[in-house]
């Protein structure tokens, strides 16, 4: 995504993201998925160093490090809210485990993520890591619905936790 010059109120920047999926299936219907979702961005121009604040990149919730409140990783301001970054590192390992109730409508795994994000400098001992069980259901007329139960495994002071997360009508 690049915002080119060109207008007079034009904001100049950049941003690369990465996505991506593994599935590898192992015994008796047990499949390890690895997930990544990488980004940087930053602005040139007039606006060098600067990427605008609303292109900035979150994590936390569902999507990226579970048992963490959605959007509330990485820097924060004054007030303790979160600001997002310019760097965004996320990963997960999930363990599919075999359904005997339902193969198309029910999904159960058991996963470990980690991620944050960052304002420029990556700095590892600023990872955060969480683990738990998330179920996948896809109900007639609703679509999918997941839920996970996601503890934080090295939580620190400020952050904000959030044990449990759902969402509705994204891909299975």
């Amino acid at each position: 995504e690049i915002g080119l010059p060109g207008l007079p109120d034009a904001l100049e920047y950049y941003r690369f993201t990465y996505n991506a999926a593994l599935y590898q299936p192992l015994v008796k219907g047990f499949i390890l998925e690895l997930t990544t979702n990488l980004g940087y961005g930053n602005g040139y121009g007039q606006f060098s160093g600067n990427l605008p604040f609303f292109k900035n990149f979150y994590a936390g919730g569902m999507g990226t490090i579970r048992g963490f409140q959605a959007n509330s990783l990485g820097p924060r301001d004054s007030l303790g809210n979160a600001l997002g970054g310019n760097v965004l590192t996320a990963g997960s390992v999930n363990l599919i485990v075999p359904n005997f109730i339902s193969e198309n409508r029910l999904r159960t795994s058991v996963f470990v993520d980690a991620g944050n994000v960052y304002q420029s400098n990556i700095d590892l001992s600023d990872m955060r890591y969480s683990g738990g069980l998330e179920v996948d259901f896809v109900a007639p007329m609703v679509g999918l619905l997941k839920i996970s139960f996601g503890d934080a495994l090295n939580a620190k002071t400020g952050d904000n936790l959030q044990f449990i997360n759902f969402t509705m009508g994204t891909s299975f």
